[in-house]
């Protein structure tokens, strides 16, 4: 099987997971969300488990930000800076970044888009169905475009069932 040398939309990003013994920032009344282009995250999100004390907040890097020296320092700092000192000490940082990933980048990911790819459906035969954020004409690289895709393959499965 060859792959083709295609980008995806999130495959060159990382992103940062920082734990912390409590949601802090919900006792500020914030939300924990954010969209920022000062620093080295672009989009951060409260990640904590539901019903848990226990607090953790992500963010998705821009593209080649986590390969850069001193990375995790930044980011910390960016939190701070958005959500207060709590935000200074997490007790873990978790750091995944897909562009060093063979299994999810290729060498077309190393290059930020210049906008949103535009992505086609993926023919279905009646052995093998495409589903998958990428895999959607509509919203590709969405949740959405993820939903659509496997709304569509269930109709497909289901016809080929009947």
């Amino acid at each position: 099987v060859v792959v083709p040398d295609v980008p995806t939309w999130m495959a060159g990003h990382a992103k940062l997971v920082a734990t912390y013994p409590t949601a802090f920032w919900r006792a500020m009344r914030l939300s924990g969300d954010a969209i920022s282009h000062r620093g080295p995250l672009s989009e951060i999100h409260d990640a904590s488990p539901a019903g848990a004390e226990a607090g953790a907040l992500f963010g998705f890097a821009h593209v080649g930000a986590a390969r850069r020296p001193g990375f995790q320092d930044a980011a910390i700092a960016q939190l701070a800076r958005l959500f207060g000192h709590g935000a200074e000490t997490p007790d873990d940082v978790m750091i995944k970044d897909w562009s060093t990933d063979p299994a999810t980048a290729t060498h077309a990911d190393q290059t930020p888009p210049q906008g949103h790819p535009t992505y086609r459906g993926m023919p279905a035969t009646n052995r093998l169905f495409f589903a998958g954020a990428e895999a959607s004409p509509e919203d590709g690289g969405f949740l959405e475009g993820a939903l659509a895709a496997a709304e569509a393959a269930h109709a497909q499965l289901v016809a080929v069932t009947d």
